[in-house]
C-alpha cells in the first residue's frame, strides 16, 4: 500500500522518465549552443583566452611578431598561401587588390610574420600614408594555426606600429566572402566607409577603417 498523499508508482516513474528526457533535450540545445557561440566567438578572435584549449586540443600559444622582409621565405609562402586562398573565392581578378611581393617591397610596407613555437603562422603589413592614414595590407592566418587570437594579436600590432608612427586612422580593403575577418575587424572597431585612395566601387570589396586613439 502506499502513503496516503503520495501518487502512485506508474505515476512517479512517468514523471522521472519526462524529467530526465526534457533534460537530455535541454543538454543537447545547450551543447549546440555553445558549440555555435565558441565558432562564432574564436572567428572573431574573442573566445581563446590564455589557458584555453582550442577545438584542435593545443593549448593556445602566445605568438612572438617580428619585422620580416615581403621576400623572406617564410613571408614569400604565408602570401602565396594567402593569393591561393583569395583565388579560390571567385573573386575576379580586378576585384583583388593585394600587394605582391614585389610592390609590398617598393612600396615601402612594413611587414611582420607571426610565429608560434617558431613556426610561421601569419602575416600582416602595413602601408603609412603620412599622418593622414595608414592602410593594413595582406592580412592571414594560416588554418593550423585559426581560432587562437593571431589574427586580432597582429591587428593589435599593426594598430600600435601605426599609432607610433604618427597615423591618426587605420584603414583596410577586405573582400566581401571573408566573413571570419569581417567579423575580427568590426569587433576590433572598424566601419564602413565609402573608397579611398586608388579604390573604386567594387561589389567583391569591402573598405573600413578605425580612429586610432
Amino acid at each position: 500500500m502506499r502513503a496516503p498523499g503520495t501518487r502512485p508508482s506508474w505515476q512517479n516513474a512517468r514523471t522521472r522518465r519526462g524529467v530526465t528526457l526534457s533534460t537530455r533535450a535541454a543538454l543537447a540545445v545547450s551543447i549546440n549552443r555553445y558549440a555555435a557561440i565558441r565558432e562564432y566567438y574564436s572567428a572573431c578572435g574573442k573566445f581563446v583566452k590564455s589557458g584555453t584549449i582550442v577545438p584542435d586540443g593545443a593549448p593556445m600559444a602566445i605568438p612572438e611578431i617580428l619585422p620580416a622582409s615581403p621576400d623572406n621565405p617564410d613571408a614569400a609562402a604565408l602570401i602565396a598561401e594567402l593569393d591561393a586562398h583569395l583565388g579560390s573565392r571567385g573573386y575576379p581578378f580586378t576585384s583583388r587588390h593585394g600587394y605582391s611581393v614585389e610592390k609590398l617591397l617598393r612600396e615601402g610596407v612594413a611587414f611582420f610574420v607571426s610565429r608560434c613555437d617558431g613556426s610561421a603562422a601569419g602575416c600582416g603589413g602595413v602601408q603609412l600614408y603620412g599622418t593622414e592614414y595608414a592602410e593594413l595590407k595582406r592580412m592571414y592566418v594560416r588554418p593550423a594555426f585559426r581560432g587562437r587570437g593571431l589574427g586580432r594579436s597582429m591587428l593589435n600590432h599593426l594598430a600600435e606600429f601605426s599609432r607610433q608612427h604618427g597615423a591618426m586612422t587605420l584603414r583596410l580593403e577586405t573582400g566581401i566572402h571573408e566573413d571570419a575577418a569581417i567579423c575580427l575587424y568590426e569587433s576590433f572597431g572598424f566601419h564602413r566607409r565609402a573608397p579611398f585612395g586608388e579604390y573604386r566601387d567594387d561589389p567583391f570589396s569591402l573598405l573600413y577603417e578605425k580612429t586610432l586613439v
